[in-house]
């Protein structure tokens, strides 16, 4: 079967019909289920303590671990160039212009851009299985041609989705199979020997990991996935994304769980931000302002950043920054102003030592590209020798200042205002992001951001919180269930017309409305919206 000429569906139906793959696949499952179901009991268990008062500090049990004289072992040749890093959906079009933009590297991302409709993981698998052999390309019907991928190309890098997360069309003796397990597995069963053949690797981003044992089940799994596709030993590596606060006060142990594997750690934002709510979500010391208030300047995110830096610094890591989100407008005078902005941003981000960042479009490569040079990024490799010796320890911070710093990552004591203009913004973004992650769209571009799941989670979680607290306005009004259902329905008339263009978001507006208010209002908050937006999602 010619599969380059194949349709995704028919490529993944033939490859699921592989006694080879299917083996695969259900040795995996039995390989990693339990664990995944151990894991998540964990997630609730300590959420409960948090409800019950408990707060985070470093672990004494684990001191050995941070004072210990380690870092990661050796860094490859194509992942040393960190400046520039594009993140999207695994689309065809995206993929191309995401290879082609000048990015040292490409997240293609099954998590927080992504809408896991059955269609959408098949195209996307097929998309990167192409774009790997270089058949890929795609036709742009304004300027009528067809665009290929250009000789030299950016890094490929694979975002599966969280260990939260199934995919209901993969069951394995009557029970679905993780979603991390199949977009890993699959993707690297398919290119993974592909991608060393070419003088590269297998690359991932490990999305939302909460501590270190989620770190050394990780590592776990991917020691099975060499052992069982027979890879060599140092081809398969994976940058650890920390976007929740519990993982910010064991990144050292996370590393060190990982360290055969891990090159470096990303900081997200929108996602920690919505971690910090969600896990002290009792508590009124952690009241969030407008998510517009909330910038990488405020102490406690300026603390994250720091001691990401300093830790990735001492173990021989890469410390990447977070998403420059900014998508260009048609009005010149808008793009100068949001480039302007988007530039001091990055610049901060470089000041405070991160080697390269994340934007979510092509035009802001080339702004990333003027902060980030390759002079100020270098990277350098540590050999398996150097990894157990004595190479960054003579930056051993002291305990006492290690302490404090993670002290500093809680201390939310000042903050701007919570305001009606920041509900209805919460409202708008939540709604008309949901209407289109039900209609089959996860990266959304909205007010000239591209927006993803991380947005939506952080503005339900925000108004679940400031609904739980009644915190009081600007104005004076305190945030009730009246105020917000008041809100709710003035800002819903104005969705049609902004929708009036995406027929199949549209479509799924009630729908979209009907579960953010759920989220909203309940007084159990639920973990991640994505598990019950994917049961109303249709199956395809």
């Amino acid at each position: 079967m010619d599969l380059t000429a194949s349709t995704p569906t028919e490529a993944m139906h033939h490859w699921l019909q592989e006694k080879e793959i299917q083996q695969f696949l259900e040795a995996l499952h039995h390989f990693g289920e339990t664990r995944r179901q151990q894991r998540l009991t964990n997630r609730v268990e300590l959420q409960e303590r948090f409800d019950a008062g408990f707060r985070l500090t470093l672990n004494p049990e684990t001191l050995h671990i941070r004072s210990g004289a380690w870092c990661v072992f050796d860094i490859p040749a194509d992942l040393r160039d960190r400046r520039v890093e594009i993140t999207g959906p695994p689309e065809r079009e995206m993929i191309v212009n995401a290879l082609n933009s000048g990015a040292q590297v490409f997240v293609a991302d099954f998590e927080d851009t992504f809408s896991p409709s059955w269609s959408n993981i098949c195209a996307g698998q097929f998309n990167l299985w192409q774009a790997v052999r270089r058949p890929i390309d795609f036709s742009a019907e304004v300027q009528g041609k067809a665009h290929l991928l250009n000789e030299r190309t950016a890094t490929l890098m694979l975002r599966p989705r969280g260990w939260h997360l199934i995919e209901r069309h993969i069951n394995i003796q009557g029970k679905p199979m993780s979603a991390t397990l199949f977009d890993t597995g699959l993707f690297l069963y398919l290119n993974a020997h592909s991608l060393i053949a070419q003088g590269s690797g297998p690359y991932l981003y490990l999305p939302k990991i909460e501590n270190q044992h989620e770190a050394a089940y990780w590592a776990d799994l991917l020691d099975y996935l060499v052992r069982y596709l027979r890879l060599p030993e140092g081809c398969l590596k994976v940058t650890v994304l920390i976007e929740t606060i519990t993982a910010a006060f064991e990144m050292e142990e996370i590393l060190y769980a990982l360290r055969h594997y891990v090159v470096g750690m990303n900081a997200g934002r929108g996602d920690y931000l919505f971690s910090i709510i969600k896990k002290f979500r009792h508590d009124p010391r952690f009241l969030l302002p407008d998510r517009s208030q909330v910038g990488r300047t405020e102490p406690f995110m300026t603390s994250f950043a720091e001691r990401l830096v300093d830790v990735c610094r001492r173990r021989g890591a890469a410390p990447i920054g977070g998403m420059s989100a900014f998508v260009p407008s048609s009005l010149d005078e808008v793009n100068r102003h949001a480039m302007a902005e988007v530039k001091a941003d990055l610049e901060r981000v470089q000041q405070l030592g991160f080697v390269g960042t994340w934007v979510a479009h092509p035009a802001l490569v080339p702004v990333a590209h003027s902060v980030f040079t390759l002079e100020s990024s270098a990277i350098h490799s540590t050999t398996p020798a150097e990894a157990d010796g004595s190479l960054h320890n003579s930056q051993r911070t002291e305990p006492e200042e290690e302490e404090e710093a993670a002290h500093d990552l809680l201390r939310i004591v000042e903050h701007g205002p919570i305001t009606e203009l920041g509900m209805r913004n919460n409202i708008r973004v939540g709604l008309h992001y949901l209407a289109h992650w039900l209609a089959g769209r996860g990266a959304v571009p909205i007010h000239n951001r591209m927006e993803d799941t991380a947005t939506a989670e952080l503005a339900r979680a925000q108004l679940w919180q400031w609904l739980r607290h009644r915190v009081k306005l600007d104005d004076g009004r305190l945030c009730t269930p009246e105020l917000f259902d008041t809100l709710l329905h003035e800002e819903i008339r104005s969705l049609p017309y902004a929708l009036s263009d995406k027929p199949d978001a549209l479509r799924q507006l009630t729908q979209a409305t009907r579960l953010f208010k759920q989220l909203v209002i309940s007084m159990e908050f639920e973990e991640f919206l994505t598990l019950p937006a994917y049961e109303l999602m249709l199956i395809d």
